[in-house]
């Protein structure tokens, strides 16, 4: 059973990533239109890079440390391991949050 349990997540995973990296890779023409033309300056476009970006990073470095803990034949410091998984919330947070202020901006700009 367990390893099966081990699969699945492992499979559910995969499936996240692998739809993560697709849907940067189809949208790319108009990200590089709407988001790269703007300034370096402009808060909107670092927003949008954050939560694009950071989240496929975190989304590397989590299933590298899954891939690890359950294939690796030394095994990974628990007390790491605990902080790891402990600090997941840190980064989604802040991607939800970068998603919700374009979301915001979205919508003021539209409404004028």
């Amino acid at each position: 059973m367990p390893e099966r349990l081990i699969r699945d997540l492992e499979a559910a995973s995969g499936a996240a990533l692998f739809f993560l990296a697709w849907d940067i890779l189809i949208t790319m023409d108009d990200e590089v239109e709407l988001i790269w033309s703007k300034p370096w300056t402009s808060w909107i476009k670092w927003a949008f890079l954050i939560a694009r970006y950071f989240s496929l990073g975190l989304s590397l470095a989590g299933r590298s440390v899954e891939l690890l803990t359950t294939y690796s034949t030394t095994s990974l410091h628990t007390k790491a391991l605990r902080v790891w998984f402990g600090l997941q919330g840190l980064p989604a947070f802040t991607i939800i949050a970068g998603a919700e202020m374009i979301m915001m901006a979205r919508g003021a700009f539209t409404s004028l």
